[in-house]
């Protein structure tokens, strides 16, 4: 299964209104998960913008 940038965003970051319904969600799901480079990339430039900015 493809994870996409909100999905693997909502588990990395501390407080995310995802997080729980993801993991839950992902728990039933039998199968490989896997990204892509550019959502790799996308992730990293949200977190370092919400850094620079002091949040979350």
């Amino acid at each position: 299964m493809y994870l996409d940038t909100d999905i693997v965003l909502s588990q990395i970051k501390r407080r995310d209104w995802l997080k729980d319904i993801v993991r839950r969600k992902l728990s039933e799901i039998d199968e490989d998960f896997c990204t892509s480079a550019i959502t790799v990339v996308e992730c990293q430039i949200v977190l370092l913008r919400e850094e620079s900015r002091g949040g979350d």
